[in-house]
């Protein structure tokens, strides 16, 4: 079949594609051919290689902003968006799906293809049968749910969406789902309007609660990403039961990195709802806490990555049962020495799982219930002197000795939130000389939002503990940390300042 494209065309379309991406290149090309010339002779080519010429022709053009503008000047702009939606040839529908994910990221232009319809089309773009323009099209959504919220659960696209959705291949109806789950991610509102006209989230259960053991191990994501904001992880609590989780604890033919999601998953609604701890803590043969337990002490047999995987996912999780008096008593009830591998594992030669310890150390002590959790929580140990006496000098050891800032981080911020609690973490912090040079030396730490977390360490210092520091025989520490309170994160002392002038000169 023979081209539509006169050869004089096609060499000027040649040279755009060659030239420079600019103004002077469009300017040049619309002297013999307008945006909607283009749009109507590729939705009328013949020919692959006109089709491909033209396409990528209006893909630098959508780069280049012009088609953009253009487009909401063209009269039958809609019918052209869906006719090449429906196009068999693949470039066309992922030239659709370009200009629309283009449109999308500029808010008054993504309002304005809103209220003229144009992303009606995503109902077939999102459900296309090749993968990058289905991923476009959920791009584009996801975008769009945060200038345009109300667009994304217009009746008219998810009936699109969701027209004959079990026929659809499994790959397909995950992206719609995912997509969704995405997008309710925004706002619990978002999250609730979703679900009432489209039942995304009940969908995202049926796809995992099937007899179909491929699909449970492709769907297994989709509650995992459910599970990442409270709304979500409340959700499936309200519509699920652990019960059927658990038992695929003990499904042969799940992998360890099922096992993950799941005991993470578990551990996430132990965190939104502590009242299930109990019962996910010793229902079907105490599986649960088996697998916690395999899983925390995998970091001895460190042979590949998936074990890495499995202590950081049990050391996270054990920092989610911490944050509450109720689920952290029942955690000590069925596991006491849980608490003192976590002590242990704070100091392991491994930054994987030391920085996990850490960053579990920080949830442990920033829960609401954390003044009950110790002083409450009834354990055969002393809970409060086990961490004055094991973590304490452990972290006071690292503040020295690993000066990084995925350190520093988590370590200030726990001696931060330790203060109020315990009476010694001043004098214990002061009495040490380095450590008195890490506090006021501007150059121990250059991570701008390391310096507001160590800010926030010394005024917990100065707010406690003023007596403390005064007692120190250094004359100048309890002033220049006093200085330090008024002045900022970004505070240098005179004497470092003078430091810094000697070793210049």
């Amino acid at each position: 079949m023979g081209s539509n494209l006169d050869n004089d065309l096609k060499k000027k379309l040649q040279v755009f594609l060659a030239s420079p991406l600019c103004k002077e290149s469009y300017n040049e090309l619309s002297n013999a051919i307008s945006i909607i010339g283009l749009l109507e002779l590729l939705l009328n080519s013949n020919t692959m290689d006109d089709i491909t010429l033209i396409t990528e022709v209006l893909k630098r053009l959508t780069i280049l902003g012009v088609l953009d503008d253009a487009i909401f000047d063209i009269p039958n702009a809609i019918e052209m968006l869906e006719k090449g939606s429906k196009s068999q040839t693949e470039c066309i529908r992922l030239l659709v799906a370009f200009i629309l994910n283009s449109l999308s990221m500029n808010e008054l232009k993504c309002k304005k293809a809103c209220e003229k319809g144009f992303f009606s089309v995503l109902g077939l773009l999102l459900r296309d049968i090749d993968i990058s323009i289905g991923e476009s099209a959920s791009k584009t959504l996801k975008s769009i749910s945060k200038s345009n919220p109300e667009f994304v659960y217009d009746q008219n696209l998810i009936n699109k969406l969701l027209e004959n959705f079990k026929s659809l291949k499994d790959e397909t109806r995950l992206r719609i789902i995912d997509t969704y789950i995405s997008i309710g991610s925004v706002s619990e509102d978002l999250f609730n309007k979703c679900q009432e006209k489209g039942e995304f989230y009940s969908l995202a259960l049926k796809e995992y609660f099937t007899e179909d053991i491929l699909l449970k191990l492709v769907s297994m994501k989709l509650l995992e990403d459910l599970g990442e904001y409270n709304w979500g992880v409340k959700f499936i609590i309200n519509n699920s039961t652990p019960e059927l989780l658990i038992d695929d604890l003990n499904n042969p033919m799940f992998d360890d990195e099922i096992k993950i999601s799941i005991v993470y998953l578990l551990s996430k609604m132990v965190n939104n709802n502590p009242e299930l701890s109990q019962k996910i803590l010793t229902m079907s043969n105490n599986s649960f806490i088996q697998t916690f337990k395999e899983f925390m002490g995998s970091y001895n047999s460190i042979s590949c990555s998936e074990d890495y995987l499995k202590s950081v996912c049990a050391i996270n999780c054990w920092g989610l049962f911490a944050s509450n008096l109720i689920s952290f008593q029942n955690l000590m009830n069925v596991w006491e020495d849980s608490f003192h591998l976590m002590l242990k594992l704070v100091s392991n030669s491994k930054s994987e799982i030391s920085l996990s310890s850490l960053n579990s150390w920080v949830t442990f002590f920033e829960s609401k219930d954390i003044n009950q959790i110790l002083n409450q929580t009834k354990t055969t140990f002393g809970l409060k002197q086990s961490i004055e006496t094991q973590l304490l000098p452990i972290i006071i050891s690292d503040l020295i000795s690993k000066p990084f800032p995925e350190n520093r981080t988590l370590i200030y911020r726990i001696l931060t939130l330790m203060i109020p609690y315990f009476s010694n973490i001043t004098s214990n912090l002061i009495s040490n000389s380095k450590i008195r040079d890490i506090l006021l030396n501007p150059n121990s730490d250059s991570n701008k939002d390391i310096l507001y977390i160590k800010y926030d360490l010394v005024k917990q210092m100065v707010k406690y503990d003023q007596n403390t520091i005064s007692n120190i025989p250094d004359p100048n520490f309890s002033s220049s940390l006093q200085e330090y309170v008024k002045v900022g994160p970004f505070y240098k002392s005179s004497s470092a300042e003078m430091q810094i002038q000697d070793i210049t000169m």
